[in-house]
């Protein structure tokens, strides 16, 4: 059931006496290639500064988030794990489907419902569970979409500081007018395509 409500003097969107803003947010960050040389908890396996910048940012918010494997599928970042040697990217379409599929199985299982989900991930990463992401989550977000590697780290950087001068994190991720899904489960394109151009021209300034 959803019902329009007001929070703090403006419209949210409520679902099942939910406001928005109350219900539960979860991230999602790729792997990445270079990693330490011994078994580490996942969230201090990875040693890239792309890494370390949305690991940071993530905590940052207090929010719970997972990370996508190209080895392991969803791992909890707190689970100790060896240093691996896969990628998506060396991974042919039939690997990243099986993939998406096991990885998508565990999305079902760990989502609360009416979860809202933001991916920090590239399309390779997105892709294989994109299906599964529109039909078990509220709404999702990629925020650094269209967005090359350099101004992905100057996204972070920003939002980071954002969140350290107390802004909340949605603000600072800007998602009120991010990617989106429509109340019937549409991803709202318009909205998309704004957003994105409403970034990218912001980072390049």
């Amino acid at each position: 059931m959803r019902e329009k409500a007001s929070l703090n003097g403006r419209a949210v969107v409520r679902v099942m006496g939910k406001a928005q803003d109350e219900l539960p947010f979860i991230f999602l960050v790729a792997c990445v290639k270079g990693k330490v040389d011994h078994p580490a908890p996942a969230r201090d396996l990875y040693t890239s500064a792309w890494f370390n910048k949305a690991k940071a940012f993530v905590e940052a918010t207090g929010k719970p988030w997972y990370i996508l494997s190209a080895e392991h599928g969803l791992v909890d970042p707190n689970t100790t794990l060896r240093p691996y040697d896969k990628t998506l990217y060396k991974m042919t379409p039939t690997q990243r489907r099986a993939w998406g599929r096991k990885v998508g199985a565990q999305l079902t299982d760990i989502l609360p419902p009416h979860s809202r989900v933001a991916v920090l991930a590239g399309k390779v990463y997105r892709k294989p569970i994109w299906n599964t992401l529109k039909d078990v989550a509220l709404r999702v977000y990629v925020p650094m979409e269209g967005l090359q590697i350099g101004e992905q780290l100057r996204w972070l950087t920003q939002a980071a500081a954002k969140l350290r001068r107390g802004v909340p994190f949605t603000k600072a991720m800007g998602i009120s007018s991010c990617w989106w899904k429509t109340p019937d489960g549409r991803v709202d394109q318009s909205v998309a395509a704004a957003w994105r151009a409403k970034v990218i021209a912001r980072i390049r300034r």
